[in-house]
């Protein structure tokens, strides 16, 4: 369980066409989707009905490793959740001892960025062969839309997974965020 926490499989026979194949990634059924969406902290109290909405607009993407995902300054217009495999922020290789800027499966990266309509901080970068699942911005407008009340779910969510980040968020910022993220939602409908 550690091993694969870490994105770490026995090795297999390697053709180098197929990433996903080389891998052995066990791509997870909508249901399963839908179940490790709903598993992580942004999206913890929405419900199955709402989620499947989001899944619909999203693909699932093999990367090999050292490649980048997400380059820092890019557009924020996918949510990215770690199916499978190993990455790292920064610009520099990540070091063996230095798994603070890890993501591992189950981990969204950046959400802030999508959500807020802003761009990416960090570039993000495989570390080894990754499958993660990319939900588009109209799989967000989707959800959104579906439940008006979601969206301040998903503002509340935020704010707490930054709070226990150590960033200190009060109602002020909690209410322009929201702010905020109904705006982007506005603009991405024009």
């Amino acid at each position: 369980l550690h091993l694969a926490k870490a994105g770490l499989k026995p090795s297999g026979h390697k053709t180098g066409e197929d990433p996903a194949a080389d891998a052995s990634f066990v791509v997870p059924d909508e249901t399963r989707l839908i179940g490790l969406i709903k598993a992580t902290h942004i999206f913890h109290n929405i419900s199955l009905e709402d989620i499947a909405l989001m899944v619909k607009h999203s693909q699932l993407r093999t990367y090999p490793s050292d490649r980048v995902v997400v380059q820092a300054g890019e557009a924020g217009n996918e949510i990215f959740l770690v199916l499978e495999g190993l990455l790292y922020s920064g610009n520099s290789r990540m070091q063996a001892n230095d798994l603070s800027k890890a993501y591992r499966p189950g981990d969204l990266f950046d959400p802030m960025a999508s959500m807020l309509g802003n761009v990416h901080k960090t570039t993000i970068k495989t570390r080894t062969p990754s499958l993660i699942c990319e939900i588009s911005n109209a799989g967000i407008q989707a959800l959104f839309n579906a439940n008006p009340d979601i969206l301040t779910k998903v503002a509340r969510n935020l704010t707490e997974q930054m709070t226990n980040n150590g960033i200190i968020w009060d109602e002020e910022k909690y209410q322009a965020m929201v702010v905020q993220m109904k705006q982007d939602r506005k603009s991405t409908r024009l």
